[in-house]
């Protein structure tokens, strides 16, 4: 269950995850080869680091992933007391910050505890702030061209939520605008 693409420039590679096998991946278009690191857990997201290096987030693990030793150095553990939790969608924030947010594995086929889901940065300094919690499925997170705004859509309850986003600290909060139903 291939997820996460993001386009690495500097390689002219396409990165994305095989959630269920635990790989990351990276695929050439000249080539049509594709190189893989395997990983413990299913892994949930990838992004963009630096020269080599991306961040993963595997089970309810970030970490940062070294493709040339294929080692991870794991930086935080979270959702210790939801231990059927796993991170999802990722993105890195305007100002380089790592967002990404956590699900419920289901309890039978199609089936989803509401509301076990949250949505964190990883700052820097390897700090982790969690900002919102109870949601479903974070999935699609993005930022408004002036990154004043803050969206991610939420794939159990099928709507879009919008936030004020404070791009100096990474805060992320409620807005004063409803959620974006879907008709």
């Amino acid at each position: 269950m291939g997820g996460c693409p993001v386009w690495e420039e500097g390689t002219g590679q396409l990165l994305f995850v095989d959630i269920t096998a635990g790989l990351v991946c990276r695929w050439s278009p000249l080539t049509g080869q594709v190189q893989t690191v395997g990983l413990r857990n299913r892994i949930g997201c990838v992004a963009l680091c630096q020269n080599g290096a991306y961040m993963v987030a595997a089970g309810t693990h970030l970490g940062f992933l070294d493709w040339e030793t294929q080692q991870v150095q794991w930086v935080a553990w979270l959702d210790r007391d939801k231990p059927h939790n796993r991170f999802t969608d990722s993105k890195v924030g305007p100002a380089g910050r790592f967002v990404a947010g956590t699900m419920p594995e289901p309890s039978a086929p199609g089936v989803w505890e509401r509301g076990q889901g949250s949505l964190y940065t990883l700052y820097a300094d390897h700090s982790v702030v969690r900002h919102l919690h109870g949601l479903g499925i974070p999935n699609g997170l993005d930022w408004s061209l002036d990154h004043s705004t803050f969206y991610h859509v939420d794939s159990l309850d099928y709507s879009v939520h919008v936030y004020d986003y404070d791009v100096q600290t990474g805060k992320i909060g409620r807005s004063p605008g409803p959620s974006l139903l879907p008709p």
